[in-house]
């Protein structure tokens, strides 16, 4: 667990902090069988002084059922208890407090993940947004599944009713995979366009994983939630086993 605490040390060192209500998204990595994937996310509630309250959240995932595990969801903050405490802070708590029941599932010390897709930053994110895109394409060239180079094409449907903290809102990822020559190898709808979360006003595509076997993709999404005093931003992520 120190080291990776540690991880989570220089992974924010590199970082430039965000508005408060703008979580940090930290990728844990794959169980040793991919079996599971682990991601955190963290921030502050408020930047006010004395008012801030750090928050941090750890959730695991069934990589085959792209479903939360039920053993695996940790939460600490925003209240009392983290008053003062920035989202760093409160993640380390987190993770000290489960140390234990967090073990048992084998995540390594470091991430293990093989990222084959993240959203273009800009060199000023205090004056600038991230290049989203609702479609993107990229390759691996080294996916041990298909044995060659593949071409991964991904568009993010949404479905959005109403405006604001009142918005209902759904979607799902289109996923093609096309060989060298252009031939269509596999496609997929992942995620459940019929699931519906309040006050969620879009969804964007952050960045695309994969476990070292090839056999299990990790597609991080924002949510772009909207709030009686601004916007916020949360992380989830839905996971696919390549058949």
């Amino acid at each position: 667990m120190k080291k990776l605490c540690t991880a989570v040390f220089f992974f924010c060192a590199a970082c430039t902090l965000f508005a408060a209500d703008i979580a940090e998204f930290f990728d844990i990595g794959f169980s040793p069988d991919a079996s599971a994937y682990a991601f955190a996310n963290y921030g502050v509630a408020s930047q006010n002084g004395a008012n801030q309250r750090g928050y941090a959240e750890l959730f695991v995932v069934d990589t085959a059922k792209n479903a939360y595990i039920k053993e695996g969801i940790y939460k600490n903050g925003p209240n009392a208890k983290t008053a003062n405490k920035d989202g760093f802070q409160t993640f380390q708590d987190l993770l000290s407090a489960n140390e234990k029941s967090f073990k048992t599932f084998r995540f390594p010390a470091y991430s293990n993940s093989v990222v084959l897709y993240q959203v273009a930053q800009p060199k000023d994110k205090s004056k600038a947004s991230p290049e989203y895109k609702p479609s993107v394409t990229f390759r691996d060239f080294s996916n041990p599944v298909f044995g060659r180079t593949v071409t991964y094409s991904v568009k993010v449907n949404e479905f959005v009713e109403g405006v604001g903290a009142n918005a209902n809102s759904a979607f799902c990822i289109l996923l093609e995979i096309k060989s060298e020559s252009g031939n269509v190898l596999k496609r997929y709808v992942v995620g459940n366009p019929q699931y519906k979360r309040q006050g969620v006003i879009a969804y964007r595509l952050n960045r695309v994983l994969r476990d070292e076997d090839g056999k299990k993709l990790v597609f991080v999404i924002e949510k772009q939630i909207a709030q009686s005093d601004g916007m916020s931003i949360r992380f989830m992520v839905e996971t696919l086993a390549l058949e």
